[in-house]
């Protein structure tokens, strides 16, 4: 950690110089009355003035960075000057010897030196010759003026006081040469660094002077014999060592007032040194002036100043040259790098230039890809990404115009409604995949049946429209049925043959609407009717098709509202076996009267709610509600097996599963209580997934029966690997009276069952002959109106309680 410079043993050696000072001027000014004693006093004073000062410039030398040997070589020259006051004051009041001439001047001449040393040790900024020969020059002219000043006053004494001693006179003069050579020194370092003045720089010059005037005191007063310890002149050394020694505790860059002495400005280095030449001339002009002789040191002073002005010119002119050459070399310089900067400026307009053709250029391909890109999200807006036909947005907006004009010209306007028929199928079973290329395959074919002028769009998934302009109504049945024969035929995809077909609806502008939307409607009823009719036909728009779209939707609201309000019920049609007369089961069945009486059919109601998305939630009632039934019953004792229809739509939903799980645990039914009944047709949609359903039930413990067994296309592959519980034979392959082929094909569908070791049961026995064919190829479980019709719970637990069994020779025999 870097040490405080106002604390420790410095800040207390520079309070002691201060101190000291104080004392020694008390000293002074009020002397004491016994002489030893006043000299003693101030000889110990100012020894410890110059020690502490010594000392403290010792210590505060390191925080002047470059300066700091500087600060160090002054310290040891005060430090001097006190050993030898130390040696004076023992010679002169020890011994009692004169102690000039004396072995005390060694050290006070070493203190001269090392004062001047360390004035030259302080930094100072780099210069020409020319400017260290001006500055030389200069502090010669101020150094003269001075020798010429003050020689008169200290020469005389000297010489006179030491005249026939040599060694005196060599010392005595070697004093005031010392404080020359501090002076000179001291002026030509102020003069070089040319640094704003600080409150160091007046310190240093403070006591300089001081030591300086305290020597020519010493030296007077010496040389007339009046010197003796504690004269006013040893003042000004305690001062001088004090002032040296709060120099060194300040900052060097602590201003005082900020006025730069420059070189090259008309300011002191200018005028000083001419003034000094008033010193020596203007005792010459006086002497001149009042008749009497020169004197001599005014003539030598005069005429070395002389020179030294004349070589100060010289320099001077030098200077002015130098920088004539110098401004010279600047303006060629300058010129240069105008010329350079001007080439650079013309190589960067260039460049600019050729940036702003590049930008041009840049500017013109980018506004060309916008447009490009415009062009292609347009396009992408208002076309289909699979097929590229046009989509329903770009349909409706050139239907909207092709209507316009067919107003103002008074022309006809056809539009078609094309659905494919069995799609989904292709979807479910072959993938999306299959599907997406069958939709740009269809997508294809009816462009091939209509003219350049017609437009073909894809309206949503499976479902494609057609403009016809200047149709009619023969033209429009002949295209319309094109596209029916079109779509007929088998699609190839992967080397599969896929077969779809396509109902189609045709309206007529104006009969059949007189707007886009009214037509677009229509051409959708016109649609409905031919799927209604069997599908893979055409149909033109009739107004009784509207009546009917409405009753449809009219139903569709009333049986969204039932499933949210719950109005259905359910009824059970029994299952027995007709070999030992047990109840087998029970198969629930979905009934729905409305509110008003109406008795809606269930083919109706629930292909409307497999199409509407309302299947999942009324089939979760129905699992629900039959399994709480059958879990009453299972309570009382009297446990009976359900079965209940899964519809395709509740099949593929992802919930099926845990729905069927969670309901089982909320009524606490036994999952061997649970029938599911799945139709032969859904085992083809998605395998791989339709097996893992199928397994994630089996393992719940419910039994899985396929429905209408025999009317689907299922491998017999897909069987042996599904857990499969029953097949229900459907109603279509009991015997009917004088058909022999029913019965060769109901022999076969027992036959499959059996090797497949799979229970059986025969649904729609409505006759005794029925029961008894189908008893003799070996199914024993039967359902259908011979034993049953399908009746409420109530009327169920009646029935049972009536029931004793078909045995022979009993009932229904």
């Amino acid at each position: 950690m870097r040490r405080s410079t106002h604390a420790g043993w410095p800040s207390w050696a520079l309070i002691g110089a201060l101190v000291t000072l104080f004392v020694h001027l008390q000293v002074v000014l009020y002397p004491s009355v016994d002489a030893a004693a006043q000299q003693w006093t101030a000889s110990l004073i100012y020894v410890l003035t110059f020690l502490l000062a010594g000392l403290a410039c010792l210590r505060n030398a390191p925080r002047h960075g470059q300066d700091a040997p500087a600060w160090r070589t002054l310290a040891w020259g005060l430090l001097a000057f006190a050993l030898g006051q130390v040696i004076y004051t023992h010679l002169l009041l020890v011994r009692h010897l004169t102690p000039f001439p004396s072995l005390a001047d060694a050290p006070f001449l070493t203190a001269l030196a090392l004062y001047a040393a360390s004035i030259s040790r302080f930094r100072s900024p780099p210069m020409s010759p020319l400017e260290r020969a001006r500055i030389g020059i200069d502090v010669g002219l101020i150094v003269t003026a001075t020798c010429v000043a003050l020689a008169p006053r200290v020469l005389p004494d000297v010489l006179s006081a030491y005249a026939g001693q040599p060694a005196a006179l060599l010392i005595g003069l070697a004093y005031p040469l010392g404080d020359l050579v501090v002076l000179s020194a001291f002026l030509l370092s102020t003069v070089r660094r040319g640094v704003p003045f600080s409150a160091r720089e007046l310190l240093l010059a403070g006591g300089f002077l001081c030591l300086i005037v305290a020597d020519q005191a010493f030296l007077n007063l010496s040389a007339a014999g009046r010197y003796a310890p504690g004269v006013w002149a040893d003042l000004f050394w305690s001062l001088g060592a004090a002032l040296l020694a709060g120099a060194s505790a300040l900052r060097p860059d602590l201003p005082v007032w900020r006025v730069r002495s420059r070189l090259n400005l008309p300011l002191l280095p200018t005028f000083l040194p001419y003034l000094a030449l008033l010193v020596p001339f203007t005792p010459l002009l006086g002497a001149v002036r009042l008749g009497r002789a020169p004197d001599p040191l005014h003539v030598w002073g005069a005429t070395l100043m002389t020179a030294l002005v004349v070589g100060r010119q010289v320099v001077a002119f030098q200077v002015i040259a130098a920088l004539g050459a110098q401004l010279r070399g600047l303006s060629a310089q300058l010129e240069a790098r105008v010329q350079e900067r001007t080439t650079q400026l013309t190589a960067a307009n260039r460049a600019l230039a050729d940036l702003a053709d590049h930008l041009d250029v840049k500017v013109q391909e980018r506004t060309a890809e916008l447009e490009s890109s415009r062009a292609q999200l347009m396009h992408q807006a208002q076309h289909d990404a699979l097929t590229g036909l046009p989509n329903r947005a770009l349909f409706l907006n050139h239907l909207q115009r092709a209507v316009a004009l067919a107003a103002r010209d008074g022309r006809s306007l056809g539009v078609l409604f094309a659905d494919l028929d069995g799609f989904k199928a292709v979807n479910d079973t072959f993938g999306h995949a299959t599907g997406d290329e069958v939709l740009r395959q269809v997508a294809v074919r009816l462009e091939a049946c209509v003219k350049s002028g017609d437009l073909v769009a894809r309206l949503s998934g499976d479902e494609f429209t057609v403009i016809l302009p200047g149709m009619t109504a023969a033209e429009l049945d002949r295209v319309g049925r094109r596209l029916v024969r079109a779509l007929e035929r088998p699609f190839l995809v992967d080397g599969q043959r896929l077969s779809v077909s396509g109902s189609v609806g045709a309206v007529l502008y104006p009969q059949d609407g007189a707007d886009a939307d009214t037509l677009i409607r229509h051409a959708d009823s016109a649609m409905y009717r031919a799927k209604a009719d069997g599908r893979n036909c055409l149909r033109f728009y009739d107004p009784v098709m509207e009546r009917e779209l409405h009753g449809r939707q009219a139903l569709l609201q009333a049986l969204k509202q039932a499933v949210h309000d719950e109005q259905f019920t359910l009824v059970y049609q029994p299952q027995v076996n007709v070999q030992t007369g047990a109840l087998e089961g029970a198969e629930a069945l979905l009934r729905w009267t409305r509110a008003d009486g109406q008795v809606i059919a269930p083919a109706t109601f629930i292909t409307l709610a497999e199409q509407s998305g309302v299947m999942v939630p009324l089939g979760r009632w129905v699992l629900r509600d039959a399994c709480e039934q059958a879990a009453r019953w299972h309570r009382a004792g009297r446990g009976l097996r359900v079965a209940v229809n899964v519809s395709a739509v509740q099949f593929q939903d992802a919930g099926f599963v845990q729905s069927v799980r969670a309901t089982l645990c909320e009524t606490g039914l036994p999952a061997a209580l649970l029938e599911l009944e799945v139709t032969e047709s859904l085992l083809m949609q998605d395998v791989p997934r339709v097996q893992a359903v199928l397994r994630e039930l089996k393992a719940l413990g419910v039994r899985l029966t396929i429905d209408d067994f025999g009317t689907g296309y299922s491998s017999l592959s897909y069987l042996q690997v599904l857990p499969i519980d029953t097949l229900k034979i459907d109603r279509s392959f009991l015997p009917r009276p004088g058909e022999e082929a029913s019965q060769a094909v109901l022999r076969a569908v027992v036959g499959l069952g059996q090797a497949l070791h799979m229970q059986l049961v025969a649904e729609g026995v409505e006759t005794g002959e029925q029961r008894r064919a189908v008893q003799a190829l070996g199914c024993v479980v039967m359902q259908g109106f011979h034993f049953a019709r399908p009746m409420p719970v109530t009327a169920l637990e009646a029935w049972r309680d009536a029931w004793v069994g078909e045995q022979p020779g009993g009932p229904g025999t």
